[in-house]
């Protein structure tokens, strides 16, 4: 006789994977290449770097290394670098508010001094208005003549009017602190606010143009080098 054992699958077996169609396969491969071009727009600052570079070289290359080319190819970088320098500056001005170089220049000379034009007559006139308020209670007084109850009804009423100024101190004082307060957390968000735009504008004054200085170091660099040894250059290339 033989015994029948029979195998139930177990919990912990995967379900085999589908097959990757055609379409999966293209929507991975447009992931991967967004992917791909957000990795290489970092490196755009390199490319700036290396753009201008390699333009003189192409540009030398088509004028066979000449020396008046190199010497201009040269004086063309290295001004490169220089309004690579002057462009981190206005940028480091525009952060803190203040104007450029050609507003500061334009505004001294709109503050040319005029001739002084002579002068007819001066005229002059004062005045002043002054105005001020105040609240009070006054007591009305009872005469000798009234009676009990005309004493206890104008007490009760001058009781009636302290209860009721009172009351309306109170809810007035209220009022002023709710409104204190208000622009107190007013005035503390703003100040973070502004504790945080403050940091923001040191952080990219401190590193923000470290990239296009590097820029303009590079520039200069090469700028200077083909400036100086042109004729080398020219007899060695």
């Amino acid at each position: 006789m033989e015994a029948k054992i029979a195998v139930l699958p177990s919990r912990n077996t995967l379900p085999a994977k589908a097959p990757m169609t055609p379409v999966d396969s293209m929507r991975l491969t447009i992931t991967w290449l967004k992917q791909v071009a957000k990795w290489l727009a970092r490196l755009r600052i390199v490319a700036v770097a290396f753009a201008p570079v390699f333009a003189t070289f192409i540009y030398l290359l088509l004028f066979s290394w000449t020396e008046p080319h190199i010497r201009w190819a040269g004086l063309g970088l290295q001004l490169a670098g220089v309004l690579s320098v002057a462009c981190g500056v206005a940028s480091t001005r525009k952060q803190f508010g203040h104007p450029s170089t050609i507003d500061r220049a334009m505004t001294f000379i709109r503050e040319w001094p005029r001739y002084p034009k002579p002068s007819t007559g001066i005229a002059a006139s004062l005045q002043a208005v002054g105005a001020m308020s105040a609240t009070g209670t006054v007591p009305v007084g009872m005469a000798p003549e009234q009676t009990v109850e005309a004493r206890l009804a104008a007490l009760e009423q001058q009781l009636k009017d302290i209860v009721t100024k009172a009351a309306n101190d109170a809810a007035e004082i209220r009022r002023q602190l709710r409104d204190h307060r208000g622009l107190i957390e007013a005035e503390s968000a703003s100040r973070s606010e502004g504790d945080a735009n403050l940091h923001l504008q040191l952080e990219m004054t401190a590193t923000g143009g470290l990239d296009l200085s590097l820029c303009g170091v590079l520039w200069l660099l090469v700028g200077t080098t083909f400036g100086t040894i042109s004729p080398e250059l020219a007899r060695l290339l």
